[in-house]
Parts: C-alpha cells; sequence; structure tokens
C-alpha cells in the first residue's frame, strides 16, 4: 500500500475549451468533435471542436442530461420535459412526461424529470432511453413519441446508458437505480423493450454507483459498482449469457469502474479514496490511498485520470505510479472523451487535456 503524500511533483495540463455563464450540468461529444452542453439555468448550447460556440437555446432549467442519435440532440430539462433539436439549433419539439404512479411513491422524485437521456441506433432509427424521476425507464422515439416504459423496482434509474455490449453491432439499453433506489440491480434491454437479463448488483436500500464495460480477447464484460455491500462485481458474457465471474467488499461506495481489457486489468475507485487494481480474474494486483474520496477514473493513453471529490487531479499508470497534477478550480462534475481529449467541467467552465 503506498499513501499518497504532498510532496508529489505537481504538473499542469488542463486548458480551458468552454466558460458557460453559470453552472455545467450536462455534456454530450458528438462525431464531429463538437460538444453538446447545458447548465443549471436551463442554457443548452452547441460548441464546435475549437471551442467556439455555434448556437444556443434557451431552455427552463436545469438541463439534467443530454443523449445524441443520428444528429438529434435531445435534453432532459426542468421537471419532466423532453426537447430535440437538429445540430444546425432548430428545436424539432417538445414533449411533458406525465408521471406513472408506482406502489412506492417514497423512492419517486417529486416529479417525472427525465434525469438520464442516452441516445441509440435500432433498426437504422435513432431511439432515446429515458431514466425518469417516478422511477421508469422510458423508450422515445425521434418524433418525441413514448415507445414503452417499464418501472425499476423500487428507484429512479438514475444510470442509464446505451451500448453495444457484446460487439454484435446492435444498441442494448443498460440501467440501474442510482437516486433513492432500494436495490442496485443492473438491468438490460433491447431497444424494443424486451428484458435480457436483470444482473444482481447488491440487496436493500443499495444504488448502482458506477457501471463499465470491456472486452478482452473475445470476452466481454461489465463492471456494476454499489454504494455498499458486496459493491464490486464483474459479469462476463458466457454460454448461458452473463454471469457473475466474481465480487469484492469495499470500504465506502464504489464511485468509478475502468476495464483495461488489453492489460487484463480492472480499476476501482471508492469514495474512501481507495484505487485497486485487479486483473479480470478478481486477483488484486495493487492498491493506493488518497487523500480525498475519487469520484472518476478516465482513460488517459496507457494511463488513467483519477479525478477526486474536490477537483484534485492524479495520472496512475498500470504499475500504481502516481503523478500529481494542478487541480481544477472547482470539483469535477462530467467527464467526457472524444478521440484523444477528455473533457471534464469544473463549475461554468469545460476544460480538456
Amino acid at each position: 500500500r503506498i499513501v499518497e503524500t504532498d510532496s508529489l511533483k505537481r504538473i499542469s495540463t488542463f486548458r480551458s475549451f468552454f466558460k458557460a455563464e453559470d453552472k455545467i450540468t450536462a455534456l454530450c461529444p458528438l462525431e464531429n468533435g463538437s460538444m453538446a452542453m447545458g447548465t443549471e439555468s436551463g442554457t443548452f448550447s452547441l460548441v464546435k471542436a475549437d471551442g467556439d460556440e455555434t448556437w444556443t437555446a434557451k431552455l427552463k432549467g436545469p438541463v439534467r442530461d443530454i443523449g445524441i442519435a443520428k444528429g438529434l440532440l435531445v435534453a432532459g430539462h426542468d421537471s419532466a420535459s423532453l426537447t430535440c433539436f437538429n445540430q444546425t439549433g432548430k428545436n424539432l419539439w417538445t414533449t411533458e412526461i406525465e408521471r406513472k404512479p408506482s406502489p412506492w411513491p417514497w423512492w419517486e422524485l417529486p416529479t417525472p424529470a427525465a434525469v438520464q437521456v442516452a441516445g441509440g441506433i435500432s433498426n437504422g432509427k435513432p431511439f432515446f432511453a429515458v431514466g425518469c424521476g417516478d422511477l421508469q425507464l422510458r423508450c422515445i422515439d425521434s418524433k418525441g413519441k413514448e415507445l414503452w416504459s417499464v418501472r425499476h423496482y423500487g428507484g429512479v434509474p438514475g444510470r442509464v446508458a446505451v451500448a453495444d455490449i457484446d460487439s454484435s453491432g446492435k444498441h442494448r439499453i443498460i440501467e440501474g437505480g442510482e437516486i433513492l433506489s432500494c436495490t442496485s440491480a443492473c438491468n438490460i434491454f433491447e431497444p424494443d423493450g424486451r428484458m435480457i437479463v436483470g444482473l444482481p448488483v447488491e440487496g436493500w436500500t443499495s444504488m448502482l454507483t458506477a457501471l463499465a464495460f470491456g472486452k478482452s480477447l473475445g470476452r466481454h464484460f461489465i463492471g456494476c459498482g454499489a454504494n455498499r455491500g458486496a459493491n464490486l462485481h464483474l459479469y462476463e458474457l458466457g454460454d448461458k449469457g452473463w454471469e457473475r465471474r466474481w465480487l469484492k467488499r469495499l470500504g465506502g461506495q464504489v464511485k468509478s469502474i475502468q476495464i483495461l481489457g488489453a492489460r487484463n486489468r480492472i480499476m476501482a475507485a471508492t469514495s474512501q479514496g481507495f484505487l485497486l487494481c485487479y486483473d479480470l480474474e478478481g486477483e488484486l494486483i495493487w492498491h493506493r490511498l488518497f487523500n480525498q474520496g475519487i469520484q472518476h477514473l478516465v482513460p488517459m493513453n496507457e494511463k488513467l485520470l483519477v479525478i477526486d471529490h474536490m477537483g484534485g487531479l492524479r495520472k496512475v499508470d498500470i504499475l500504481g505510479n502516481i503523478e500529481k497534477l494542478d487541480p481544477l478550480p472547482a470539483p469535477c462534475l462530467i467527464t467526457a472523451t472524444k478521440d484523444v481529449h477528455i473533457f471534464l467541467t469544473s463549475g461554468s467552465e469545460i476544460l480538456y487535456f
């Protein structure tokens, strides 16, 4: 075990990409290098790859999340709104989400807010998976019509992703309860609403606090983190579907996971400040303890960028060697990657490496 000290040399590397008028609450990169961005007050902007603003629109805030599919940008905002723009800034539609009452209103948010939005493609058509404050996972088409919805058991689906998790070329929806949740199960759906599998993570009053996908030599993995108990799980796709390979019980919440398949490693970071490195069979290789709880892990060339909950930055290599960087001016809420660049939000500013 190595405990970090303040004697590590600091290196200044990040640069300013864009500065908004108020706190940035949503960020999503486009294929062309542009960045869609939303703020607490409701500003929704498209920023070009060089940092110049292409266009901006004013929505009722806050902008909670942004999903992108086939040139459509959909923002979840305000108490229950979804608004779609094209890449030229034309407002195509706005829809209001109607609450579907659940048997457990104490697990719901006060409104059916679109807290997570993820875009995908199915049969050549764009869709948007939306995690909502009334415990519903909804699928919305390119016109704003709800195609289907399903209730997450006892929790707001505050972690939603769309990804090709098995190299089939098909998008699947992966969701879990991260807000006011009574169970941290990770559920996988087809875009048509059929449930593929529910992966158990933890039980009563647990939240899915981290989610990662990876592959190695033809093998496919899903890493799940929770806020307590058995809080680090690695699942692998086998002949019988997704099966758990191993689990760990780490102190604190598992805040971030990275699966480095080419290196036969999985990295996990906790709210207690631990960074742990395992091989894909679950053997602990090394661990490090930082002065602050860790919020994000982001791949950075052959290393990881480690971001603590105060905005402190370090680079860590596969062997656990640490380089300390200049801290961010404020805590980092969101990270995004595009090509070789890493983008971080810090208050009202987007910074990049």
